[in-house]
């Protein structure tokens, strides 16, 4: 299953650029991670655990008021994302899934 959501946008208030960081605010890797799985559970497996996070990289930071598109791949227990804006990419890697039996 592949799956792509578009314009997503950072709102310039979200409570984590409060902390992260005060002067130079950017959306932190623990805040892509929940988008990533706001957008990738309901669609695919409500009971699917995090078990690892492999070769994820943040080559961009993402800053307030973005608008970003989520790129999602699934393969058996692994995700492949990517989180960019045209032709920038802000976070990629694979996410590995404890998945229940049906």
């Amino acid at each position: 299953m592949d799956f792509t959501a578009e314009d997503i946008l950072i709102p310039t208030d979200h409570p984590c650029f409060e902390g992260h960081f005060p002067d130079h605010p950017v959306f932190p890797a623990v805040a892509q991670m929940d988008l990533l799985l706001d957008h990738l559970l309901p669609r695919w497996n409500e009971n699917a655990v995090l078990i690892s996070i492999h070769k994820a990289k943040f080559p961009a930071p993402i800053l307030p008021g973005a608008l970003v598109s989520i790129a999602l791949k699934i393969e058996n227990d692994k995700v492949y994302w990517r989180i960019f804006e045209k032709d920038k990419t802000y976070s990629q890697g694979i996410l590995q899934f404890q998945v229940p039996d049906s």
